[in-house]
Parts: C-alpha cells; structure tokens; sequence
C-alpha cells in the first residue's frame, strides 16, 4: 500500500529521526548479494543521473556499509 500525502510526510519525519524502520510502510531484507532488475536503462547515484548498457545491476555488499531503501 501506498502512503497518503501525510503518511509521506510522517516517513519523512521517521526518516530524519532513524525511526523508519517502525513504520507500516517500510521493510527491509538483509541480503550479501542482490540483483535488480527494470525495464529501465537510467539511474541515479548519489544524484547524479548514470545510464547503464543492461537492464540488470548485480550488487555485492559489505556488510553493515550499505542501508537500501525500496518503496514497494
């Protein structure tokens, strides 16, 4: 389910106060390797806009380096 505006501005708000992980609208999966995969071939990193020659970006992570947040 999808938040309403001010379900947005309270993930926002627990966003800011590390308390995200409380909330109905948020969950997480530890995991040491992932693959995404979209029918998009654009992405931002750190903000900047990348594009990417596969539809599949394959990821190894540290552990404890890296926190993801995906909206379902």
């Amino acid at each position: 389910k999808n938040p309403s505006f001010f379900g947005f501005i309270f993930l926002l708000i627990r966003s800011y106060l590390g308390t995200i992980d409380k909330s109905n609208y948020f969950s997480s999966i530890k995991v040491h390797q992932a693959t995404i995969e979209t029918p998009e071939t654009k992405a931002h990193i750190d903000g900047e806009p990348v594009t990417f020659n596969s539809n599949s970006l394959a990821l190894n992570c540290q552990s404890n380096s890296l926190s993801v947040l995906i909206n379902n």
